[in-house]
This record gives C-alpha cells, sequence and structure tokens, in this order.
C-alpha cells in the first residue's frame, strides 16, 4: 500500500504564534501526531510498534531530506511570514504597527509573488539552457 502524503495538512499539525512554532496537541481532533498522520496517509496506525531503528536508518545521510514536500515547506514560510508581519513591533522598536500591504499574500497566491523576486539558482539555470532551451532552439532551427 502507498502512502499519500498529500492529505497532511500543516494547520493541523503546527501553528506559529508570536514568531514561535508550536506543535498542536490535535486535541481538535482527539488524535496524536502519529495517529492523525497515519490517518491521513490511509495506512492502519499501531501504537504499540517500535520505529525507533527504523527512523535512525531513514535519518541516515539527511534521507529524511528527500522527503519533504516542497508545499509544507511554503506552508511555514507563508506562515512566518504573515506572523512577522504581524508582530513586527515586538522585533522593530520603530514600528508601532504593521506596514500596511497592499497586496494579499497567501498559500494560493505566495509561489506568484515570490517567484519573481528569487534568484535562479547556477545549477537550474545550467539544466534548463541544456535540456528545454537546447531543445527549442534545435526545433526553431529545423522548423525555418
Amino acid at each position: 500500500m502507498k502512502m499519500n502524503l498529500n492529505n497532511i495538512e500543516m494547520s493541523n499539525l503546527f501553528t506559529i504564534k508570536e514568531c514561535e512554532i508550536h506543535l498542536y496537541p490535535l486535541s481538535k481532533v482527539d488524535l496524536i501526531v502519529e495517529e492523525y498522520i497515519h490517518k491521513q496517509c490511509g495506512i492502519t496506525y499501531e501504537s504499540g510498534v517500535d520505529v525507533t531503528d527504523i527512523e535512525k536508518e531513514f535519518r541516515a545521510g539527511d534521507r529524511h531530506l528527500k522527503f519533504v514536500r516542497g508545499k509544507w515547506l511554503l506552508w511555514f514560510f507563508v506562515e512566518y511570514v504573515l506572523n512577522v508581519h504581524k508582530h513586527i513591533s515586538s522585533f522593530l522598536s520603530k514600528a508601532a504597527k504593521p506596514p500596511q500591504i497592499h497586496i494579499t499574500f497567501s498559500h494560493k497566491n505566495a509561489v506568484v509573488l515570490i517567484a519573481p523576486r528569487t534568484r535562479i539558482p547556477e545549477s537550474l539555470k545550467t539544466f534548463i539552457d541544456n535540456t528545454y532551451i537546447a531543445y527549442i532552439n534545435g526545433y526553431k532551427r529545423a522548423s525555418t
């Protein structure tokens, strides 16, 4: 059986308050974190199973980083940015209140707003140049 990680909602596991990450006790759904994850992934939870050795093996060589979902990283980023904006006066004494924003920044539009303001890593640029751009240029030459 293949797990479906798409159903895990970070907002059910974490909250960010005053720029600190807090783990929800999941009291709103009467589950512990492990039960919630298993339920969302569609797999059976067995509380008596010790997964310590498997977890150590999984984390060895930072292999667990391959399974971190981009949408989860984006969720943390957006929530943290929104929280910093809300509590800016606790970081910056000159800011009596949060600055006014003329756009709505949310999970739905974060990528659209952030992408044009980021730098493309050289490795990604090289990959795009050597694959897509080379293909497009080869197609243009062949069709003329």
